[in-house]
């Protein structure tokens, strides 16, 4: 798909490519994702890939806006938008702006787009939905900080509310280790036997190869932590406050 890479810097997925593949609803506000995209390909992504091997996955996937090719990737972008619509469903054409970003997937190289469908598409979608939780748990308003717990009649009549923070908690935990984890091994794997096969393949790639990506992933462990701030005291006594 051809979208608009609505950021000031090239990254490698879009905001319709992070609903695509998660679990999230298509009537989502685009601003919800959007400011954590850029947190994510640096916290998680980058960290994966390395530094080199995402700074050119990232420059490939983005096409600069120029006065030449304005008129031609405005048609890409708006056809490819039409063509992921119902039939008969209108929006508003896009006018893209000089010096902006059109980012396709396309415009990877067939080594990369086969990383990119089979692992990294997934892999960035999912960090970038993990990493966007906390950020929808609470918003900054003119108020200050305060809790983002709407109520709203859903279309089956129901009462919809913001989830407990402990509900939030487990499922940023879940997301990590369950999902996120074992696609940065899998993926990591993955690249280590193109690499075997073929070794010209994914030269960028530098992760050593002889054990698994982060050295603990493997075990569901993960050096992220999301219960820092727990004041919960625990039956081994690992957290309790001195």
């Amino acid at each position: 798909m051809y979208r608009v890479n609505t950021l000031p810097r090239k990254v490698l997925i879009t905001v319709d490519e992070v609903i695509s593949m998660t679990s999230t609803s298509h009537t989502l506000d685009p601003r919800t994702i959007a400011p954590a995209i850029i947190i994510a390909e640096e916290r998680i992504i980058r960290q994966a890939l390395g530094f080199s091997f995402y700074e050119h996955l990232r420059e490939l996937k983005n096409q600069v806006v120029t006065t030449a090719n304005k008129v031609a990737l405005e048609k890409l972008v708006n056809d490819s938008i039409k063509d992921a619509l119902p039939a008969g469903e209108t929006f508003d054409k896009v006018n893209l702006e000089i010096g902006s970003y059109v980012n396709a997937s396309i415009y990877l190289n067939p080594e990369d787009l086969l990383l990119w469908n089979e692992y990294l598409w997934k892999l960035t979608a999912e960090a970038v939905r993990f990493i966007s939780l906390p950020q929808n748990y609470v918003q900054f308003t003119s108020q200050g900080l305060v809790h983002n717990n709407p109520v709203a009649i859903g279309l089956d009549g129901e009462k919809t509310t913001t989830p407990e923070l402990r509900t939030t908690k487990w499922l940023m935990d879940k997301s990590l280790q369950e999902v996120i984890d074992p696609l940065l091994e899998a993926m990591h794997q993955w690249l280590c036997i193109q690499k075997k096969n073929n070794p010209k393949a994914f030269l960028l790639y530098s992760k050593p190869c002889d054990c698994d990506a982060n050295d603990i992933s493997y075990k569901r462990k993960t050096d992220i932590l999301t219960d820092i701030y727990d004041n919960e005291i625990k039956e081994c006594n690992c957290n309790t406050k001195l």
